[in-house]
């Protein structure tokens, strides 16, 4: 190679905005070549693409990994989403390809635990959160209210369950609670939804702005102060730091994971998964707090995401771990 720098394949699904966070790191120190699963007409890929290359970083663990010809030696790092081990892809024959990795990344204690104990991988696991932008977000400026200033950043899938925030605000306005709730974000369930609301239901404080950039997220935090995910599975999620980070008031489901994050009543509010009389009364005792109680909590939120998942310095420590592992 003209630049001397190691060669590394980069592999993932649809070169969402996680692939490229990885791809800008890695290519600062190493020659990226990049392959998109969805791209592909059919898998595995052309083994060219694998020639001279000293690693392979892979991720999800489904068709990501699928998408190495099984005569590729490079060594394989690979990158679980959460998605690939959780509820949904239960039945999804992944064994092989985890056999495959010399190691895997995770995003939290629950990922690490489904590969040991579900899977058996006894090899290296690095577990790095993957972070947020914490200095962007945390310049948010949060307004606390007892109006429920609710925003919603998932996307319109069905693990992210944003119909159970729905049915709670719906629950909620049939009680005459005063609220807005924003939902960013885009997706196949999207257009149906705000049918079903147009047709079924008047909630007129509720907004979908669908897919909204960095900027525009940062400026719906600084005009509401609630996050809600109502994710039935998830990993470490990038969404709910970031509302950490810029100081909301998070409630999520009791997804293991979501618990590594949120300690409910301290750092944030967790609330029964799917279950929407739950989430509908947690909103009225959130919206309850003192002012001090909320500024407590929201404190607590900022410094745990400072402490353990800003993207710099966790990036540092996925880079690390990718040097360490070319040949």
């Amino acid at each position: 190679m003209n630049s001397g720098k190691f060669t590394i394949v980069y592999i993932g699904r649809d070169n969402n905005i996680h692939d490229q966070r990885f791809v800008r790191a890695l290519s600062v120190i190493f020659e990226v070549r990049e392959i998109y699963t969805n791209n592909l007409k059919s898998l595995p890929a052309d083994v060219g693409i694998f020639s001279n290359a000293s690693l392979v970083l892979a991720g999800p663990l489904t068709d990501a990994i699928r998408a190495i010809p099984l005569d590729v030696s490079v060594p394989i790092l690979g990158i679980s989403h959460a998605f690939d081990l959780n509820i949904e892809f239960s039945n999804f024959p992944i064994q092989a390809n985890i056999d495959r990795c010399k190691a895997i990344f995770s995003d939290c204690k629950y990922v690490t635990s489904i590969l040991r104990d579900t899977y058996g991988f006894e090899r290296d696991i690095y577990e790095i959160p993957w972070g947020c932008d914490r200095d962007y977000f945390s310049k948010a400026k949060i307004k606390f209210s007892k109006k429920p200033q609710i925003l919603v950043t998932r996307n319109w899938f069905n693990t992210y369950r944003n119909d159970v925030i729905i049915s709670a605000l719906e629950s909620l306005n049939q009680e005459n609670l005063e609220f807005e709730c924003t939902f960013i974000g885009d997706g196949p369930l999207l257009e149906n939804q705000i049918q079903n609301l147009h047709s079924n239901s008047k909630l007129p404080n509720v907004r979908f702005l669908k897919r909204q950039e960095k900027n525009e997220i940062r400026d719906a935090m600084s005009k509401n102060w609630m996050y809600i995910s109502a994710a039935s599975s998830d990993g470490t999620s990038i969404s709910l730091l970031e509302a950490m980070a810029a100081g909301m008031i998070c409630i999520t489901t009791d997804f293991p994971s979501n618990c590594e994050w949120i300690e409910n009543a301290i750092s944030g509010f967790i609330f029964r998964n799917g279950d929407t009389k739950a989430l509908a009364a947690l909103i009225q005792e959130v919206s309850s707090l003192s002012l001090e109680e909320k500024a407590s909590i929201s404190r607590t939120a900022k410094e745990i995401v400072a402490r353990k998942g800003d993207l710099r310095n966790n990036q540092k420590a996925f880079m690390s771990r990718v040097i360490s592992n070319v040949q």
